[in-house]
């Protein structure tokens, strides 16, 4: 057998080397102060050659990474969660890498070849100079004579005098008549009697100010109205898990234990039974002793996700001691129903 450590986040470790009994309750093999856990919660037992946990119907379930077991083997590195309450699972001879494969590289002797340059084509020969053949000298070649320039254009021929004089006009031409001199009139402007004129037109409408203030009483009564529509909205979504939570409890108060059962969900009653769930609100007197269950939660909040709600609230005893509840709840055939009660007193 192979010692099994249960390790939590505070505190010192507890090692397991035989069967045992986990809860509150002082007959318990490893008995756990935590307001989660139930008084016979779970066993931890040795089948064959691993470790098996075993839930004892526990009020807030036991669970093996973050999923709720009736009963489920332990593998070293699993987290084993009581409640509320964490443990990490290591099993003396078991390592969390075996397995683990390392992969090499398989490059370590290759070869990396360089790309050679491409080589350019070598560029064309000048032409060869003419060579001297007196001397058999290259001699260097010179540019051609310019062409010389044109003979200057002979000057244009004077004009030729007439031949004969013009004759003058036999009659001077008569000087133009002066234009006539513009007619003026004045025309003396239309005379109009105060009594003839008529009155100006009367203003007809409303004035600027009635349509400011109509304009701000409308904007006031849309924003009026979107936030009735909200508030109503969240009301009308939060109202099922809240009525809910508040009719269990007041079930409860009054002793109605199997009307309160009834209001669980089909797995929750198949995972707790009407004795656990009396045992339950035994553990606990803020369920049936509290200070009331009004109908809006003033010190809670309810948070709503498709078919799941969660519903948190305080209440408070007789007594002033104050216990933190959470209730679970899941939508089934149109109603809500609740999964799950978690507890935590201060």
């Amino acid at each position: 057998m192979r010692k099994l450590r249960l390790i939590p986040v505070f505190g010192a470790p507890i090692e397991i080397t035989n069967d045992v009994l986990i809860g509150r309750d002082a007959a318990c093999d490893v008995v756990v102060a935590d307001g989660s856990i139930s008084r016979r919660h779970a066993r931890v037992e040795w089948r064959g050659q691993n470790w098996v946990v075993v839930d004892q119907a526990s009020a807030n379930g036991t669970f093996v990474d973050s999923q709720r077991v009736g009963e489920a083997g332990l593998r070293h590195g699993q987290e084993l969660r009581f409640g509320g309450l964490p443990f990490k699972v290591a099993i003396e001879g078991e390592d969390e890498d075996v397995g683990a494969t390392i992969a090499t590289s398989g490059l370590a002797g290759a070869t990396i070849l360089a790309p050679s340059p491409v080589p350019r084509p070598p560029a064309p020969p000048a032409p060869p100079a003419p060579a001297d053949q007196d001397s058999g000298t290259t001699s260097p070649v010179l540019p051609p004579p310019a062409a010389p320039p044109p003979p200057p254009r002979p000057p244009a021929a004077a004009p030729r005098p007439p031949a004969v004089a013009p004759r003058p006009p036999a009659v001077a031409p008569r000087p133009p008549a002066p234009p006539p001199p513009p007619v003026t009139a004045s025309i003396p402007p239309r005379q109009r009697s105060a009594a003839s004129a008529p009155p100006p037109p009367a203003r007809t409408g409303r004035s600027p100010l009635f349509w400011v203030a109509t304009g701000c009483l409308g904007c006031f009564g849309i924003v009026g109205l979107i936030a009735i529509l909200l508030g109503g909205g969240f009301y009308a979504r939060t109202r099922g898990p809240m009525d809910a939570v508040r009719s269990q409890l007041a079930e409860i108060e009054q002793g109605h234990l199997d009307q309160a059962y009834a209001r669980l969900t089909t797995q929750a009653q198949s995972e707790m039974s009407f004795e656990d769930f009396q045992r339950l609100v035994e553990d606990h007197p803020a369920l049936r002793d509290h200070s009331g269950s009004p109908s809006w939660f003033p010190d809670g909040s309810v948070n709503i996700v498709n078919d799941h709600a969660t519903v948190k609230r305080t209440l408070v005893t007789s007594g002033g001691t104050r216990v933190d509840a959470t209730f679970e709840l899941v939508k089934e055939a149109g109603a809500w129903r609740i999964s799950g009660i978690r507890l935590e007193s201060d």
